[in-house]
């Protein structure tokens, strides 16, 4: 099995805290400013245009986690060692290193977005 940093897989970390970490504070950060904007009709503009990236973004992560995977089973890393990983299932490891999306579970009617032709 291909390593990291010795014999085992550490998480690569900025300053003491996850590079992710980073970035969610950033988009909670976002969305505390959109909120925190008093016109009610600019502030629903500006979440409307926060979620309309979500699904760009959302691709983006993704393409990159299928990616890193597929780096680690290129190092010799089993679907079961990913999975182990990741928390899921190594049949999902093995989705994931194929770009297969997840998300089949049906969102609740009140959790989903009414179609507003966006």
């Amino acid at each position: 099995m291909g390593s990291h940093y010795g014999t085992k897989w550490l998480p690569i970390t900025v300053v003491g805290a996850h590079y992710s970490d980073h970035m969610l504070e950033d988009l909670v950060t976002t969305l505390a400013n959109a909120q925190a904007i008093r016109d009610p009709a600019a502030r629903a503009q500006e979440l409307t245009r926060i979620i309309r990236k979500l699904p760009e973004i959302g691709a983006a992560i993704r393409e990159a986690r299928a990616a890193a995977v597929r780096e680690l089973r290129a190092d010799g890393w089993s679907h079961q060692q990913v999975a182990d990983l990741l928390g899921v299932h190594r049949n999902r490891a093995a989705q994931i290193a194929q770009g297969v999306a997840g998300g089949s579970r049906r969102r609740s009617h009140v959790d989903a977005e009414p179609d507003d032709g966006e």
